[in-house]
This record gives C-alpha cells, structure tokens and sequence, in this order.
C-alpha cells in the first residue's frame, strides 16, 4: 500500500529539491563570473593590441614609402649636380 507523506515531509522534499537548483545556480554563477573575467580580460588584451598595431606601419606602406624616398633622393641628388654645374659656369 502507497505510504501517506504529511505536509512536513512534502515541504521537506521540496525545499530539499530548491535547496539542489539553488545550488546548482550558484555553481553556474560562479562560472559565469569567471568566463566574464576572462572575456574582460580578453578585451583587455586587444585593446592592447590595437593600439599597439595603430602605430606600426605596415609592410606594404613602409615599401611605398620608401620607394618615394628613393625617388626624392635621386631628385636631390640631380639637383645638387645642376646646382654645383652653375656655380662651375658662374665662376668661369
């Protein structure tokens, strides 16, 4: 035959059951504050490595750059050589 539980009992056993969830909450709490941590922590890291990389020149601009520096270069030294052959004429 079917025990009979009393109100007691049944509010034990419920409690007991919310006591478990309640728990189990809390576990998950924890771990999501330890993932927030780490997600925080990750943004931290990139932010770091944005403005890291927002001051580096890139290959492909430092390539460019150069090449204009070369030509810049050759220009001047074209100019100097005209330069010195005036100053050649003029003093002759």
């Amino acid at each position: 035959m079917a025990k009979e539980i009393t109100n007691n009992e049944l509010a034990k056993m419920v409690k007991s059951g919310f006591d478990a969830v309640d728990k189990k909450f809390t576990e998950i709490d924890e771990r999501f504050n330890k993932v927030d941590e780490r997600f925080n922590k990750v943004d931290n890291d990139l932010e770091e490595v944005k403005s890291r990389v927002g001051n580096v020149v890139f290959r492909f601009e430092y390539d460019e750059l150069k090449r204009e520096q070369d030509k810049i270069l050759k220009q001047n030294a074209l100019m100097v050589k005209r330069i010195a052959a005036l100053e050649r004429k003029t003093q002759k």
